[in-house]
C-alpha cells in the first residue's frame, strides 16, 4: 500500500494489517485514528506502489483473475509504478447505483476491494491484495459541506450579462438554495436543481446543484449566499442544514477593448522568409485588459490559434512569411468572457540586392552619394578589397534621411564606396557600390 496516496490527510487515516484476509491473499484495513470506521461521504483516496510498471485492476470479487476484474485501478490503464484510487463513501444505509468506471459502493457499511496488477509481459499477481474499510454506522448529524462552486469567489463575469449559470459542489446528497443576502435556509428565495444519485457525482466525487444567478451589476462586487439541507426524502427532524451561508462574490466587468494591433507597414528582409511579429494590446475588460488573444489569417470560426505570448495586456506571435500582402484577425477574451476583435494588414518584401547608387555629385563643399533605398555607406582610399565594418563612414546630413550620404570633397582622393541596406545586403567581396574620383571642372 502507498502511504503517500492515503487521503484525506485531515482525517488521520492509516493502513493496518488485516488479519481477516485469508492466505495466500494479503491486505490491509484503512482506519481512522486507532481502529475506527470512516466518516460517511468521505472522499477516500488510497494507492499501491509496485516494483515495476504495470496495469492494475480492482474488483469486489477477490477470486476474479486480472482479465475478469471490473475496473482499472484509478480509471487508468497506463503502466505505472504507482496507482491511486478515489472512492466516495456513502452512508451505511444508502442505496447506491453502479457507475461506469468506478467500483459499486455497497450499502452494508463494510467494503473490501481486491487489487491485481499485470506487467507488460503479461505476468500478473496470482494472489489478490485487498483493501478493507468500513463506514461509521452512526446517524448522520453533520450538515452538508459545500466544497466549492463552478466559478471561484472573486471571479469576473461578462459585461451586461443578465444571468450566470452556477454549479455548487456538495459532499453528500442535499437540497440547496441561494439568495443575495444570507438568511436561514427556509427563507432563501431561490431553489437549485440537485443531483442526489451516485451516478450523478462529478469527477471530484461531489454532488452537483445548479441554478442561474441573476441581478448582476456591472463593475461591482455581487454577493450571493448558498445553504444546503442533507438527506433528501427523510423526515425534517432527521435532516441537517447549514447554519451559515457559503458566500460567493462575482465581480461585474466592463467591455474589453483592443487598443492597438500590428504590424501595419511593410516588413523587409533579405531571406526567402521574413520573421514578422504580430502584436496586440488590450485594455479595460474584466481585469484592466488582461486577456488571452488568438490570431487567424481568415477570421473564420475554428481558424483562430492562441498567440504564443498572451494571457497579459500585451500579446505577440512570430511568423515566418514570404513576400506578399497579409491580413490577420485578432480575437481576445478576458476572464469574464468579454471578447474584442481587431484586424491588421501589412506587406512583406524580400530584398536580396545590395543598395544601388543612383547619383554622385558635388553638394556645396561635400561629395554627395545618393542610394535608391535607405542604407549605410563606407569607403576606403585604397581599393574595393576591404571588409565593410573596416571602412570609413559616410555621414548623413539629416539622420532621418538615410538615402543621402556625404564625404569630404578632395580632388586628390579616389573613394572606393560600399553601401549596405537595412537587411545587410552589400556588394560582394572585392566589389564596390561605386568608385568616385573628385575633380574640378573649369
Amino acid at each position: 500500500p502507498w502511504d503517500g496516496a492515503l487521503k484525506p490527510e485531515s482525517e488521520g487515516l492509516k493502513y493496518i494489517p488485516d488479519g481477516a484476509i485469508r492466505p495466500p491473499n494479503r491486505g490491509v484495513k484503512i482506519v481512522k485514528g486507532s481502529d475506527s470506521c470512516l466518516q460517511a461521504f468521505t472522499k477516500l483516496e488510497f494507492g499501491v506502489i509496485l516494483n515495476e510498471p504495470a496495469q492494475c485492476k480492482i474488483d469486489w470479487n477477490k477470486d476474479n483473475r486480472f482479465d475478469e476484474m471490473a475496473w482499472y485501478f484509478g480509471e487508468s490503464n497506463y503502466f505505472r509504478y504507482n496507482h491511486t484510487q478515489q472512492v466516495k463513501l456513502p452512508a451505511p444505509a444508502t442505496n447506491i447505483s453502479a457507475g461506469d468506471f468506478s467500483p459499486v459502493l455497497e450499502n452494508d457499511g463494510t467494503f473490501s476491494l481486491a487489487v491485481r496488477c499485470q506487467d507488460a509481459n503479461g505476468n500478473q499477481n496470482e494472489d489478490a491484495f485487498v483493501f478493507s474499510y468500513c463506514v461509521d454506522p452512526s446517524p448522520d448529524t453533520t450538515p452538508p459541506i459545500i466544497q466549492g462552486t463552478s466559478i471561484e469567489t472573486g471571479g469576473f463575469v461578462q459585461y451586461n450579462i443578465d444571468e450566470v449559470p452556477i454549479e455548487v459542489y456538495v459532499n453528500e446528497p442535499a437540497d440547496c438554495k441561494w439568495d443575495r443576502t444570507d438568511k436561514r435556509y427556509e427563507d432563501l428565495a431561490n431553489s437549485m436543481s440537485c443531483g442526489v444519485e451516485t451516478f450523478q457525482i462529478n469527477a471530484d466525487l461531489n454532488y452537483v446543484c445548479s441554478s442561474d444567478l441573476s441581478g448582476i451589476a456591472n463593475q461591482e462586487d455581487n454577493k450571493f449566499y448558498f445553504r444546503c439541507k442533507d438527506q433528501p426524502g427523510k423526515a425534517e427532524e432527521d435532516r441537517n442544514v447549514n447554519v451559515q451561508g457559503h458566500e460567493l462574490i462575482l465581480r461585474g466587468s466592463q467591455p474589453l477593448s483592443i487598443s492597438s494591433v500590428g504590424p501595419n507597414e511593410t516588413i523587409s528582409g533579405s531571406t526567402e522568409t521574413v520573421t514578422v511579429t504580430l502584436t496586440a494590446e488590450t485594455d479595460d475588460g474584466a481585469d484592466e485588459g488582461k486577456a488571452i488573444c488568438y490570431f487567424s489569417p481568415s477570421g473564420e470560426e475554428g481558424s483562430f490559434v492562441t498567440m504564443f505570448n498572451t494571457n497579459s495586456f500585451e500579446h505577440s506571435q512570430d511568423l515566418d512569411l514570404v513576400t506578399g500582402n497579409y491580413d490577420y484577425h485578432f480575437r481576445c477574451i478576458d476572464a469574464g468572457g468579454n471578447a474584442a476583435e481587431g484586424l491588421t494588414g501589412f506587406s512583406v518584401f524580400v530584398d536580396k540586392g545590395a543598395p544601388q547608387v543612383t547619383r554622385v555629385y558635388k553638394d556645396l563643399s561635400a561629395l554627395k552619394v545618393v542610394t535608391h533605398e535607405d542604407a549605410e555607406c563606407v569607403y576606403s582610399l585604397q581599393s574595393c578589397n576591404y571588409v565593410f565594418d573596416e571602412g570609413l563612414e559616410l555621414i548623413y546630413s539629416n539622420p532621418s534621411i538615410k538615402d543621402s550620404h556625404y564625404v569630404e570633397w578632395d580632388i586628390q582622393k579616389t573613394y572606393y564606396i560600399k553601401c549596405q541596406d537595412e537587411q545587410g545586403n552589400e556588394p560582394g567581396p572585392n566589389s564596390c557600390s561605386v568608385v568616385v574620383s573628385a575633380v574640378d571642372l573649369s
